[in-house]
């Protein structure tokens, strides 16, 4: 029997997963049911700005061996930053062979907020997901 349990924040549990590795997809897809992710696919940056949540904050994940880009690191950039000046929030985090100081570094000089291998997806995302969560109540506090 199944059970719906309500989590607090989960309708705002949103990750944007631009990649066009079947095989990351599927586990990106097994991650998202473990750790209650709503999670959506786009195959390129703009794909993902129209796929991208019109309310509400979303983490966005950048495989950064998404074909298309000729400079996969310049290609990687330009998505931290256009997601950093985007209207709602979005928290970017970048998928690489290495996640090194360098590397996050960088990121996170352009706007992003990690950086992180295929191993350390689920932690990065749940943080950055942590960090969202903590913005909207921000946003929106509660008076009692």
């Amino acid at each position: 029997m199944w059970q719906q349990v309500w989590l607090p924040g989960v309708d705002k549990r949103t990750v944007l997963a631009i990649t066009d590795d079947r095989r990351l997809m599927n586990d990106l897809r097994v991650l998202a049911i473990e750790n209650a992710w709503n999670i959506r696919f786009a195959a390129n940056l703009r794909q993902a700005l129209a796929r991208q949540p019109s309310e509400g904050n979303c983490v966005a994940l950048y495989d950064r061996n998404t074909g298309g880009v000729l400079d996969a690191v310049r290609g990687a950039l330009d998505a931290v930053r256009l997601f950093a000046r985007s209207e709602s929030p979005v928290l970017t985090i970048v998928l690489s062979g290495r996640a090194d100081a360098p590397i996050r570094n960088v990121v996170m000089h352009c706007g992003g907020f990690d950086a992180a291998t295929s191993a350390g997806i689920a932690h990065a995302v749940n943080s950055a997901l942590a960090l969202v969560c903590e913005i909207d109540s921000c946003e929106h506090p509660v008076h009692v």
